[in-house]
């Protein structure tokens, strides 16, 4: 068939999983949250904490402290999403790579080979919102894994279950209210 003659495969080495969105999107809402409060907090205090010539002196400059504000709330939220897209996993045919850090990466390896534990977990708002936890034990390095909070993990469950049969596996999630040993 001519469908079949024009398929062609796509080699994929790894994939990259982040954090869930979901949580960037909460901290973004919360960083606004935050600055409203402030400001409704500077000005309604009572004086006792704030003078009210400081009060009145930042009012008169109102064009600049507000600046100040808008400035240092961009920085906070350019910092968070730079902080979200340079904090991710990689899954490899062979390790499981956790990589961090804006300025400094910091890289942490678990190979497959020396795995012995995949967990999952997955409460009532992770099924809504489709986040999760995994979490894998390297016996090698004696240390525990936590794939935190990421998108779409029953996806990368599955396919870490599929690249290292031999795991012993532990399934949480809350609607389920069971737990599934294999």
């Amino acid at each position: 068939s001519r469908m079949a003659d024009n398929q062609k495969t796509i080699a994929v080495t790894h994939v990259n999983i982040r954090q869930s969105i979901s949580f960037l999107l909460l901290k973004l809402i919360l960083i606004d949250i935050l600055t409203v409060v402030a400001l409704l907090l500077f000005f309604l205090l009572p004086s006792s904490y704030i003078s009210m010539e400081i009060k009145l002196a930042l009012f008169s400059s109102g064009i600049f402290y507000f600046l100040g504000i808008i400035v240092l709330k961009t920085l906070l939220s350019l910092f968070t999403v730079l902080q979200w897209l340079c904090d991710y996993y990689e899954i490899w045919s062979n390790k499981v790579t956790h990589k961090k850090g804006i300025f400094w990466t910091k890289k942490e390896d678990h190979e497959l080979v020396d795995l012995k534990y995949l967990g999952f977990e997955q409460g009532l708002f992770g099924r809504l919102l489709n986040f999760g936890t995994i979490t894998l034990f390297d016996w090698k390095n004696e240390v525990k894994a936590t794939l935190y909070l990421i998108h779409n993990p029953k996806k990368y469950y599955q396919l870490l279950q599929h690249l290292v049969p031999t795991l012993e596996r532990e399934e949480k999630t809350i609607l389920e209210h069971s737990k599934d040993k294999d």
